[in-house]
């Protein structure tokens, strides 16, 4: 969704607050993999 509002409008600030949360729960998820 993110890469999709990033390309609509290059200044759009969803598209970038969707990649930041995309990749925050992206490390989150690889660490509860890795410490358990």
């Amino acid at each position: 969704m993110g890469l999709e509002e990033l390309n609509k409008s290059r200044k759009s600030f969803l598209g970038y607050m969707f990649v930041m949360v995309c990749l925050f729960l992206f490390y989150v998820s690889t660490q509860g993999f890795l410490l358990n």
